[in-house]
């Protein structure tokens, strides 16, 4: 299992929740120039906060694929999510991106939660038998007549 983040990043790491950008007035002029027919499907590129981790992306592919049952899974490259619509029905197939990507960060955020709580046990352990073993030592050297 790959470690989800670097050693020396251990005590600042949090998992910030990723969101869904608004187009930018480039990107609404490049689709509105792309138009040709209402009712044809179109190629929408939403732009996410931050580049989602590959776990994440496992976790927002199953949750649209629960969610729809199948269909056409969006593509997730870098800080984007590219998802087929008509234009009659983008508003819905935002929403659903949105309620998925929540769910995907839920998930996702347990997951950082959990492990990030394994590691903190783990550490404390180790200090604990670390501290322990000292007082030991200290104890033995203290205890030393010369």
């Amino acid at each position: 299992m790959m470690p989800l983040f670097r050693r020396e990043k251990l005590a600042s790491r949090r998992f910030e929740p990723i969101r869904i950008l608004p187009f930018t007035w480039r990107q609404k002029r490049r689709l509105i120039k792309t138009a040709a027919e209402p009712a044809q499907a179109y190629s929408f590129p939403f732009n996410l906060s931050s580049r989602p981790p590959a776990k994440w992306i496992e976790f927002f592919q199953t949750a649209w694929y629960q969610q729809l049952g199948g269909g056409e899974i969006p593509r997730v490259k870098g800080r984007t999510i590219t998802a087929a619509s008509t234009v009659a029905d983008l508003q819905n197939t935002l929403s659903i991106l949105k309620l998925v990507v929540a769910s995907a960060n839920e998930k996702y955020g347990a997951l950082v939660r959990q492990r990030v709580e394994a590691e903190e046990a783990e550490r404390m352990k180790k200090e604990g038998i670390r501290s322990k073993s000292e007082r030991e030592m200290g104890d033995a050297l203290h205890k030393l007549k010369f």
